[in-house]
């Protein structure tokens, strides 16, 4: 079972309105194939300024060392009239918790322009990943309850 959350920030956008945090909610399977390659399949649901997206990932890591692994997972992006794209590329540890780098490519609508966006980010495997991926949006929401800030 994988499930991940990733929370990250913008490092360059198509347009300074693409700019900003993103989060990622991933859910899928994965299984070693060969001695060093794991292959999956996951679904993703993001939350940013540029557009919220949801869609298939594929999933691919190689396992440096029993602790290490590169990931690398192109996807498709739905959230607009058109499908775009959204894929990752990482390094974690012990699949518990990584740096991940998200590009996400998305095609003009009726009412938006295309726009591309990279976003670094922290990214929780296993466990840390159903806690941070439940524990921040309450957090928040916390937060937003307290200020009076939903008004």
């Amino acid at each position: 079972m994988l499930t991940e959350f990733t929370i990250g920030h913008s490092l360059a956008a198509s347009s300074h309105t693409d700019r900003g945090a993103i989060l990622i909610w991933e859910l899928g399977a994965m299984g070693n194939g060969r001695r060093h390659l794991a292959v999956g399949l996951s679904l993703f649901g993001s939350v940013s300024d540029q557009e919220d997206t949801y869609g298939p990932r594929l999933r691919l890591r190689y396992w440096v060392s029993p602790e290490v692994g590169i990931d690398f997972g192109p996807g498709l992006a739905f959230g607009r009239s058109k499908p775009g794209f959204n894929g990752q590329l990482g390094i974690s540890a012990g699949d518990r918790i990584g740096v991940v780098l998200t590009l996400q490519a998305l095609p003009a609508s009726l009412y938006e322009p295309s726009t591309r966006a990279l976003f670094g980010g922290l990214r929780l495997g296993s466990g840390f990943g159903v806690v941070g991926g439940i524990a921040l949006p309450l957090i928040g929401l916390i937060y937003l309850l307290s200020c009076n800030c939903l008004d």
